[in-house]
């Protein structure tokens, strides 16, 4: 049969529909008929887009329950759900006949009451819970008096006892909890309605009269019922120095005060009851900073790349431009371009040195020279002899052998 065919290819990759949780079955299957529902809509007369409409009217009785128009719905009903191809293909011929039998006939049969409650199994009416789709507790037309939730309703599975919204409490929802006092009840029907705020736990009525007893940070007032407590008015406010208190129904918070304040009355610099340093107080009574560098142009001095810099409530010694502070003191910044140079500077130095070291008998015949012209000129020149000798430096013992020349020259002349 072609409608076996088609659920088997949408089938593929199955998820065992008995390893799925009662309520997830349900909610697969309620998923389902949903789509199902949406796919009926959207294939009325998808096939007949105008022109012979005696011919539409006559060929549209055969169209609207046709297996074709099954096929195209329930290949569009699951999507990519593996647990609703699981339950399709399992109970298919359910789904088949409903199809042909209910809806083809127009029995008014509604399909999820047909196949998820009846065939499948796997739902529960409306309040009803469990495998026999028992009553929830306080019956099928109210349960839980229409103030809580019904545990596993409309499922196979859970207990049908009653998950109370707040303020409710009872088998049933029909008492109010602590924090909230009846304000409706009758036999049917209960309204809970929260205490006042200055209420401790109970309370028979609205506002803050109706309080059995006055919570924390409220006290009792024989008229006005439970009042709050200003505790910043308190001769020892609870607050820091460096805080402010603001007070609070039953309570109260502490703010830190303005950087400018060292005492404060609020936030903000015009609510400082003193100034802290490096702050001053104006005629408007607000602490406004202290500009140190233009009352006292000496502050920073002493370094030509040094300046002051005013900051709220103080001052900071920065260097400018390409300085930076280092050592106590500010230092141009050495750049790539200054480490480039000092490199060409140590290359060129190097190479000097080795045009030294390449020639050395050339040098000390040039420096014999220079010394013996001057030994002619003052014969009496006395030329210091250099005994230091290091292994280290064999430039010393050729300083040596010059003086040594120097000296036979002058022998030679006298």
């Amino acid at each position: 049969m072609r409608v076996i065919r088609i659920l088997c290819v949408f089938s593929c990759m199955l998820l065992a529909i008995g390893h799925v949780h009662a309520s997830k079955k349900c909610d697969i299957c309620n998923e389902m008929v949903k789509k199902f529902n949406e796919g009926i809509v959207k294939t009325a007369k998808s096939n007949f887009g105008g022109g012979n409409t005696h011919w539409e009217e006559k060929s549209l009785g055969s169209w609207a329950h046709s297996e074709t128009r099954f096929v195209e719905i329930m290949e569009s009903s699951c999507g990519d759900d593996k647990g609703c191809h699981s339950m399709v293909e399992e109970h298919e011929e359910s789904l088949e006949d409903w199809w042909f039998k209910h809806y083809a006939k127009n029995t008014k049969k509604d399909l999820k009451e047909y196949f998820c409650i009846e065939n499948v199994k796997v739902c529960c009416p409306e309040n009803t819970y469990g495998k026999q789709c028992k009553e929830c507790a306080g019956g099928v037309k109210q349960p839980c008096m229409s103030n809580g939730n019904c545990d596993g309703a409309g499922t196979r599975e859970g207990t049908g006892k009653c998950n109370c919204n707040s303020g409710y409490k009872g088998d049933t929802c029909n008492e109010c909890k602590d924090g909230f006092f009846e304000q409706e009840k009758n036999d049917t029907y209960i309204q809970c309605t929260a205490c006042h705020a200055s209420c401790a736990n109970t309370c028979w009525e609205e506002g803050p009269k109706g309080c059995d007893e006055c919570a924390k940070g409220w006290e009792a007032n024989e008229e006005e019922g439970c009042q709050d407590i200003d505790e910043c008015a308190d001769a020892t406010p609870p607050c820091k120095e460096d805080e402010f208190c603001t007070n609070t129904a039953g309570s109260y918070n502490c703010s830190k005060c303005n950087k400018a304040c060292d005492n404060c009355l609020g936030g903000g610099p015009d609510k400082c009851v003193k100034c802290a340093q490096g702050y001053t107080m104006e005629e408007n009574n607000t602490c406004l900073d202290v500009d140190e560098c233009a009352k006292d142009p000496t502050l920073c001095q002493g370094d030509d790349n040094m300046q002051c810099r005013n900051d709220p409530g103080t001052y900071t010694c920065i260097c400018i431009g390409d300085y930076e502070y280092k050592h106590g003191k500010c230092e141009k910044i050495k750049g790539d371009d200054d480490d480039e140079d000092g490199d060409d500077d140590d290359e060129e130095d190097n190479e000097d040195e080795d045009d030294e070291d390449s020639n050395p008998d050339e040098d000390n015949l040039q420096e014999n020279d220079d010394k013996t012209v001057d030994i002619d000129n003052k014969k009496d020149i006395e030329i210091p002899a250099d005994n230091t000798k290091t292994e280290e430096n064999p430039k010393n013992t050729k300083d040596n052998n010059a003086n040594e020349d120097i000296k036979k020259i002058k022998n030679d002349e006298l």
